[in-house]
């Protein structure tokens, strides 16, 4: 007995000993910069290349990982207070612990792989991937990385069966070295915090970050050790953002990596056998490659063994089994598994034969009645040399868990489980050899499990018989016998705590102890579970289980009882067995105990506080509302406001200041469905903001989040085809300016989708557009980033980060660790005229805080990053004095500035509540959303009917208002009367139905078949929907400073219906802050600034009235237009109106959007009212200009007509607008129209000229400032000529003010002179046509100039000589300047005329009237120039005064030409012959012929005048 025991601690202490002298590699581990995947890729590809050779080695131990795991989660558990990295570790301890002792064990066998510089070269690879992505990797990316390392280092099967468990095993070791440098900080953190609280500082750790933050955060008076931070060169602002993004990334790092470790814990092992050399051979077997993965995993394993004990590769071996099949046509398993197996050998031979050997040695040496006992113990002998031999075959044993609770230590001491699990499989082999009796293996299988069944039950059997005969007979060696299998079991458990260098494996010995105490509930088990059979599964019943376990605990203590008192006779040593098998049934409950104390696992506590918020997946939800909700992001270099209504506004805040303010956002469409972000709802939590549209068939998610490691904005699509058809997507991600954005060129902006990327110029909007194929039911997920960059590289380098795998799932998992706090603003802010202008400005918000607030000029910094305007006062209510301002922010102290405090608390926005808006509604405004959206939206196309004007946009204007009207409804507009501007907002009518609602206009929300057509004053919309044909036709009210919208509504089913009209007005930002009032038959709302707002008028009762866009607006659409919804924050007029329409009748609803500029003169409207409007309107308009062209060919009728319209609105609108240089270039074609407005308009723009001869607004260097800078002295000679009046010229005019507030005034030509000399000096930047204009300009002025000037003038001439002998008609100069387009075919077309080619000319007229790519009427310069040029070159009239002289260009190309003129009310009608080509024109009237072209335009004609030439005579 003693030498057994000598011999078996001899071995277990070489063992310890070899482990010792010849350790396992212990790596270590470091955090990375995370890299982006085509970089990774290029360095895993580099990795590869090195270990193409490998070497043998120890292999790596993930032991010290391990503990380091255990420590750090046992470290955060005792926490009270954790950070949310820690909080996320101790969330996934249970995970990370057992993914990590699993692969600890898988690692033993590490050694056995290819090894380079000392380590397995599959661990280089993992440890490469973890710390490079930061713990985010996939399966797919780690199979795209692999392959790359495989392409120059192929893998072996082993290696590639040990992937995942070494990928695991690298990732907790990259969160062990996170979370090592993270407790470092915050220890740093924790200092600071506690030196803070106690008053402080530790000036060894005052260039800390983290001890800065802590001190900080505790600190009484910050503003001291802020000071004492800046005396030290440390920028508490810049710590305090350093330190959340470090402990962001950490979180990130941690939560990344327990998913990847989750997700590779669940793959089986032979996942990532494919990625082997030996795999890719073998497929080229037919009969392999058509095999499941399972098979083909153990034919792999097969043949890696067969090629190990051959001591051959495993790709040749490989080949060799595809040879093998191809020439015998057997299969691959059977060539590649050996017949001769050493683990069999060693498992069940070896352990057989050492039990033999050892129970005859005992026979013979020991009496007649000890050898029938121990031929009796020999299958316990044998259990124990079968354990024992477990450890020669497997590099670590141990024995099956034997639970947590004292029901499954039971069933794991006695082996009751072990049993039950053999006789279930024994009875499921049993019924499948029934149904096939020649199934060779299935008979081994049987034998053997029957074999191992018996086993245990007669090892149960015969261990309780042998305590007892030695109770009776005691003997050493036989008592050694009788525990040999428990025994076993102990030395299991010193050899694996020698080898690991641990005390865990010890707890085998207790396990030992309690199978040695169980030995007679096991022998009673076992006899139980033979008697039950098939009825085992009876035991699964609680009252079942309970009367087995009683018959089991019965049996035992009447057996414990037993060897008491046989021992007490014969053996009394032998009663201290019986006595533990008497306690053995309270011991389940106290190892229950024990477990519970010991075990790693870490418990929650109730009360445990964590420092910050974790619940941050939670969020509020939205879509519908009528409040305006927010969601604030930031990254510290990018503030991200999200709301409710689709709007997503970028603050690119790099370096602490706001640089630049965009608006950004997604618009998709998948098939005949469009989404934008309008249209969503949605959740916003802290850390990122979800939008949500779905529709019948296509489903739109998009999720905005802030990256850290990107100075970005960040967004991941989701499009969803829900139909069984495949479709097509069209995504487009934009950025844009927002306006007045001052700072938005300081910084270059690039948009990636898909890997798709452009960097936009600096200071223009921005869109990337992505194509895509969804096939049925499937969805496709595409990140898409905003990123800001000092340049262009700059933007292209983190194109690299942003287009890398898992991108925006680390981003997210950052974000979620910087959110910190809640963000320190309400859902709404709003500003209020009623606080004096010498406190703050009117148009903003107002916020108030407490001078002893320490978080305020915190949130007054962070708010303004935002983006928002703010008017912030610290008020200091103890003090009567003190400093000015404090960081920049006004302070208002005591009795000084009582007044002001009243006022600041009473206007002051409530920063934690929000009420309804009501009648004075205003509207909270971080940015102006107005501008430009370089995306169209998937909006209706209205039909373009034949008749009307041929004009994308109308301008509707009765000369001090004008409205904007597009194919798609109004655009906006603009009054000013004497001096007093509003603006004109956008106003449509909706129609709602069996409460279904549609406009009949495609904004807001058309439906059906739609047409829009624009005439002369007025356009007209027309909807066919629901059974309603509406009409919709909006005029201007001339005299009431409005524009009529009269509505017509047809019925069409031949039934009554009834339905419900509204007529919307959103208000202008221009007039927030605004109030409302009640009108009788309208409404009106009025800024609050200046009075000035508009009102909204009804011919019909009105049924119901709102003050708020929310009333009718819901998901981005107009959705009522009655029934209006309480509340909103986005001021709008709307009335309702009920309408009856009889079955096949219609009915007419009129409505007035008047302006209150200055005054409010319209107070109503009916439709006799409107009909008055429209008849003015259409006389107005039927008088427009003196030239009626009739020429044969309508289409360039049509055109000329249009040119002059478009000329005399948009004329109007530069009035309007108080662009006097605009206007003023009308007057080549309205002199023809009013030469009274001309001459008014030079006295305006004569007014907007300095004393230097230059146009206030007009900068040296901008384009054509030459040619702006000339117009005047152009157009005043050119309208000094047409009225036949030089004296026009010598009238006064004043010039702009100077810095004084002086005006000195000139005549007018003085004022063009001196434009001329200031043109001249601006040369330098002059172009062909600036050059062309000058040159005109001198040869016209310098006969009207002193002699000093008129020489000048012509030296100048002089040097611009190649500008008067310019070669006319040179199409491609023409090209350069003006482009392709219908400014260049009227330009080129002038330029032909003076060179003689006529029908060239005519040519390039008619390509400009026939244009359906830029229409005449669209080009405001081009409708001048069209005008101009066809009315004095092709019709050649020259008026001057009440004379003219005609002169037609006419060829044999131009059609027949006939006009009129209109010389205030005398019309002369003149027909043009051109039958003949050549000579001198002529005119007849009646039968009298005169030999010269000239009219006097006042006397007029009765009949039409003849002009034709006369045939020259040869």
């Amino acid at each position: 007995m003693d030498s057994l025991l000598i011999v078996a601690a001899t071995v277990v202490a070489v063992l310890i000993v070899l482990r010792t002298i010849a350790p396992t590699h212990k790596p270590s581990f470091t955090v990375s910069e995370r890299v982006p995947t085509r970089g990774l890729a290029a360095s895993v590809g580099g990795l590869g290349r090195a270990c193409a050779k490998t070497e043998r080695g120890k292999g790596v131990s993930a032991a010290r990982v391990c503990r380091a795991l255990k420590k750090t989660v046992a470290a955060a558990a005792r926490k009270k207070e954790r950070e949310k990295w820690e909080s996320k570790l101790v969330d996934n301890a249970e995970l990370l612990i057992g993914a990590a002792e699993a692969a600890k064990k898988m690692l033993g066998k590490s050694y056995m792989l290819g090894h380079v510089r000392g380590t397995p070269r599959i661990f280089a690879l993992c440890k490469e991937i973890a710390e490079k992505t930061r713990g985010r990797v996939d399966k797919d990316l780690f199979i795209e990385l692999v392959t790359r390392f495989s392409a120059a280092a192929p893998l072996t099967v082993d290696e590639c069966g040990m992937l995942g468990d070494m990928l695991i095993f690298c990732l907790c070791g990259t969160i062990c070295a996170a979370a090592d440098g993270a407790e470092r900080k915050g220890r740093a953190y924790d200092k600071g915090r506690a030196d803070g609280a106690d008053g402080r500082v530790d000036l060894d750790r005052i260039t800390s970050d983290d001890y800065i933050c802590g001190l900080i955060e505790t600190a009484e008076d910050t503003d001291a050790v802020a000071r004492m931070a800046e005396n030290n060169g440390i920028d508490v602002d810049a710590a305090v953002a350093a330190r959340r993004k470090y402990v962001a990334e950490v979180y990130a790092l941690i939560a990344c990596a327990a998913e990847a470790v989750k997700a590779f814990s669940a793959l089986p092992r032979y996942e990532f056998y494919g990625l082997s050399a030996a795999y890719s051979v073998l497929e080229q077997s037919s009969e392999f490659s058509a095999a499941d993965e399972k098979q083909k995993a153990r034919v792999l394993s097969a043949v890696t063994a067969t090629a190990r004990k051959r001591k051959t590769g495993e790709v040749d071996f490989a080949k060799e089994c595809v040879d093998y099949v191809a020439v015998s046509g057997g299969t691959v398993e059977r060539y590649a598994v050996p017949r001769p197996r050493f683990r069999v050998t060693v498992r069940y031979v070896l352990p057989t034969s050492a039990a033999i050997l050892a129970v005859v040695l005992f026979c013979v040496f020991s009496p007649p009645m000890f050898s029938a006992y121990y031929v009796l113990m020999f299958a316990v002998v044998v259990t124990a040399f079968y354990r024992i031999a477990r450890v020669l075959t497997a590099q670590y044993y141990a024995p099956r868990s034997s639970g947590r609770d004292a029901h499954s230590i039971v069933y794991a001491v006695t082996g009751a489980k072990y049993l039950e699990q053999r006789l279930d499989m024994l009875r499921a082999v049993g019924h499948r050899l029934d149904a096939s009796a020649k199934d060779r293996k299935l008979a081994v299988l049987y034998a053997k499990l029957l074999l191992e069944c018996i086993t245990v039950v007669i090892c149960a059997a015969a261990q309780l018989f042998a305590i007892v005969f030695v109770a009776r007979r005691f003997s050493p060696t036989a008592f050694f016998v009788a525990c040999s299998a428990c025994v076993a079991v102990a030395l299991v458990g010193l050899f694996r705590s020698g080898a690991e260098l641990s005390f865990k494996p010890l707890k085998s010995i207790l396990t030992a102890a309690m199978i040695f105490a169980a030995i007679p509930s096991a022998a009673v088990t076992a006899f139980v579970l033979c008697i039950f059979g098939k009825r085992i599964k009876r035991l699964d019943i609680s009252a079942a289980k309970r009367r087995f376990f009683a018959v089991v605990i019965s049996a035992h203590v009447t057996a414990g009882a037993t060897v008491i008192c046989v021992g007490a006779v014969f053996c009394p040593p032998m009663t201290a067995v019986g006595c533990v098998f008497l306690v053995f049934p309270l011991i389940p409950f106290v190892v229950e105990k024990i477990y519970a104390a010991i075990s790693e696992k870490p418990k929650r506590s109730d009360d445990t506080i964590k420092r910050e918020d974790t619940s941050i997946d939670c969020g509020e939800c939205f879509g519908g509302e009528t409040k305006t909700k927010l969601c604030m992001l930031n990254n510290g270099s990018v503030y991200i406001t999200c709301d409710n209504r689709g709007s997503v506004m970028l603050s690119d805040c790099e370096g602490g200041a706001p640089r630049g303010r965009f608006r950004s956002g997604a618009v998709c469409k998948i098939d005949a469905h469009a989404f934008d972000l309008t249209r969503c709802g949605g959740v916003f939590a802290k850390h990122k903001a979800v939008y949500r549209a779905v529709a019948s068939g296509a489903e739109f998610i998009v999720e905005v989040v802030a990256p850290t490691e990107l100075a970005a904005c960040a967004y991941r699509i989701t499009l969803i085809n829900r139909t069984a058809a495949t479709v097509t997507a069209e995504l487009s991600v934009y950025a844009a300016p927002c306006d007045g954005n001052s700072s938005a060129a300081a910084r270059a902006v690039g948009i990636t989708v898909g890997g798709v990327a452009n960097v936009g110029e600096k200071g223009m909007p921005s869109v990337v557009k992505h194509c895509l194929t969804l096939g049925a039911f499937r969805q496709a997920k595409l990140c898409a980033a905003v990123v800001f960059a000092d340049d262009a590289r700059g933007a292209e380098q983190s194109f690299a980060v942003a287009e890398s795998d898992g991108f925006f799932d680390y981003a997210e998992n950052c974000a979620r660790g910087f959110s910190v706090r809640d963000v320190p603003i309400a859902p709404l802010l709003r500003g209020d005229h009623e606080c004096a202008a010498e406190l703050c400005d009117p148009r903003s918000p107002t916020l108030v805080y407490d001078a002893c607030d320490g978080n305020a000029l915190g949130d007054i910094a962070e708010l303004k990053k935002y983006g928002f305007g703010l008017n912030a006062f610290l008020i200091d209510g103890r003090a009567e004095f003190g400093p000015s301002h404090r960081n920049g922010i006004k302070t208002l102290y005591g009795a000084r500035d009582g007044a002001m405090i009243e006022t600041a608390r009473r206007i002051a926005v409530n920063t934690r509540k929000t009420d309804d808006l009501s009648e004075t509604a205003t509207e909270f405004m971080p940015y102006s959303t107005e501008g430009t959206l370089p995306v169209g939206k998937c909006v209706l196309r209205p039909r373009r009917p034949k008749r009307g004007i041929d004009i994308t946009k109308n301008i509707l204007t009765d000369g001090r208002l004008y409205a904007e009207f597009d194919g798609y409804g109004a655009a906006g507009g603009h009054c000013r009367v004497d001096g007093a501007g509003v603006e004109i907002p956008r106003a449509f009518v909706v129609i709602e139905a069996d409460g279904e609602a549609w406009s009949p206009t495609v904004r807001p929300c058309g439906k059906g078949g739609m047409t829009a057509r624009h005439h002369t004053g007025r356009s007209e919309y027309g909807c066919v929907y629901g059974g309603i044909a509406a009409t919709l036709k909006v005029y201007p009210a001339l005299g009431a400073l409005g524009i009529v919208y009269e509505l017509e509504l047809d019925e069409l089913t031949g039934e009554d219906r009834e339905l419900a009209v509204m007529f919307a007005a959103e208000t202008p930002r221009s007039l927030l802050p605004v109030r409302t009032a009640e009108l009788n038959g309208g409404a009106m709302a009025l800024s609050k600034i200046d009075g000035n707002g508009f009102a909204v008028f009804a011919s019909e009762k009105i049924s119901e009235r709102a003050y708020t866009a929310q009333a009718y607006r819901s998901y981005g659409g107009v959705r009522r237009a009655e029934r209006f919804l309480r509340g909103g924050d986005e001021s709008a007029l709307a009335l309702s109106v009920a309408v009856r329409v009889g079955g096949g009748g219609n009915k007419r609803v009129s409505f007035l959007l008047a302006a209150k500029a200055g005054g409010l003169l319209a107070r109503g409207i009916d439709v006799s009212a409107a009909d008055g409007y429209i008849e003015d309107n259409i006389a107005f308009w039927s008088r427009l200009g003196a030239v009626r062209l009739l020429s044969s060919d309508d289409g360039f009728n049509a055109a000329y007509k249009a040119s002059l319209y478009s000329a005399y609105i948009n004329a109007a609108r530069c009035d309007i607008d108080g662009d006097a240089i605009g206007a003023l270039a009308s007057g080549f074609a309205l002199k023809y129209v009013d030469t009274s407005a001309v001459n008014a308009r030079i006295y305006a723009a004569c007014a907007k000229q300095t004393a230097d001869g230059r146009f206030v607004g007009i900068g040296n260097g901008e384009p054509h400032c030459v040619l702006k800078t000339l117009l005047l002295p152009l157009v005043a000679a050119d309208l000094a000529e047409f009225v036949g009046d030089p004296s026009v010229l010598d009238t006064d005019a004043v010039f702009a003010e100077d810095a004084r507030g002086a005006a000195d005034s000139a005549s007018v030509t003085e004022h063009c002179l001196r434009a001329i000399d200031a043109a001249a000096d601006m040369i330098c930047s002059a172009d062909g046509m600036d050059m062309a204009a000058l040159y005109a300009a001198l040869g016209i002025y310098s006969f009207r100039c002193d002699r000093t000037r008129k020489q000048r003038y012509r030296e100048l001439m002089k040097s611009m000589w190649f500008v008067g002998n310019y070669r006319l008609g040179d199409g491609d100069a023409l090209s350069k300047l003006v482009g392709n387009g219908t400014l260049f075919h009227t330009v080129f077309a002038l330029s032909l005329y003076e060179a003689g080619d006529i029908s060239a000319a005519y040519s390039a007229l008619a390509r400009a009237a026939a244009s359906k790519t830029e229409r005449i009427a669209d080009s405001y310069a081009a409708s001048i120039l069209f005008y101009t040029t066809v009315t004095e070159k092709l019709l050649g009239i020259k008026v001057r005064g009440s004379k003219a002289d005609i002169d037609p260009h006419t060829s044999d190309i131009t059609p027949h030409i006939e006009f009129s003129y209109d010389c205030d009310g005398a019309l002369t009608r003149i027909v043009v012959d051109d039958s003949v080509e050549n000579g001198e024109w002529q005119m007849s009237v009646g039968r009298i012929t005169y030999s010269h072209a000239k009219l006097d335009l006042e006397k007029g004609s009765d009949g039409a005048i003849v002009f034709r030439r006369c045939a020259p005579h040869h």
